[in-house]
């Protein structure tokens, strides 16, 4: 298995109720997971910023990229 690959790979988003349903619309629209590769069973979806961490270490994800300095430093 790859360490980069396919199966190794996550999304993991702080959304809540409509925001969950609008993103996976959106990405269905616009065939993400078709063209990436992706798979859709690695998309999560959390409550809090801090349950990213929690997410990572329960997944054992070792590196992780984020947009936002509240999950870095929380």
């Amino acid at each position: 298995m790859e360490k980069f690959g396919k199966d190794n790979v996550y999304i993991i988003s702080k959304a809540k109720n409509r925001w969950i349903k609008a993103n996976h619309e959106r990405l269905a629209k616009c065939n993400f997971f078709g063209k990436t590769g992706m798979l859709n069973s690695n998309l999560y979806f959390c409550d809090e910023y801090e349950d990213k961490q929690k997410l990572c270490s329960k997944l054992s994800i070792d590196y992780m990229v984020d947009n936002s300095r509240k999950v870095l430093h929380p």
